[in-house]
């Protein structure tokens, strides 16, 4: 073509430029700091186990189960936001109310959850009515009740000898 100028491969390169982005980011996520990527991955996560509970809870619904109610108190508990604690703990109690001999191990859930709730009384209420349950998890959960137990009674001898000062 006459009169048609020849770009450099510079000016091509640098015309095929304008469209991409930068080498390492991600053109349709405007934020790239760790923290908005771990955010997204985190909320995506949430979401996915908030679906899984919905199921869940329509199966309970549909067909009382104590495997099912195991299964959607620790989603309940893997979400980690306290509004959902509340929810773990109820669903685990009904799970033992339902099942007595706790065949699916149910306690094994809950007297962990107990213990991070700070229900040292509820915990080991639980801990007595399966004292036959030699489990790792519940001997663990029985030196933690003892330890929070002394820590709690040494911070009261504490209060106690400070306060003669």
């Amino acid at each position: 073509m006459p009169g048609a100028e020849k770009k450099t491969r510079k000016e091509k390169a640098a015309v095929a430029a304008k469209g991409r982005a930068a080498p390492g980011v991600n053109k349709y996520m405007p934020d790239q700091s760790r923290n908005a990527h771990a955010s997204i991955a985190a909320s995506s996560g949430a979401q996915k186990l908030l679906k899984r509970a919905a199921l869940l809870q329509t199966l309970l619904a549909r067909k009382e189960s104590a495997e099912t109610r195991i299964r959607l108190a620790e989603i309940w508990i893997e979400l980690n936001q306290s509004k959902y604690h509340g929810a773990a703990r109820e669903t685990l109690e009904t799970c033992l109310k339902l099942d007595p001999g706790d065949a699916m191990c149910a306690r094994r859930v809950l007297a962990p959850l107990l213990l991070s709730f700070g229900e040292h009384e509820a915990a080991a209420a639980l801990l007595a009515q399966y004292s036959n349950d030699t489990s790792a998890v519940m001997v663990c959960c029985g030196l933690l009740l003892s330890l929070a137990e002394h820590a709690e009674a040494e911070g009261e001898e504490e209060e106690e000898g400070g306060g003669d000062d």
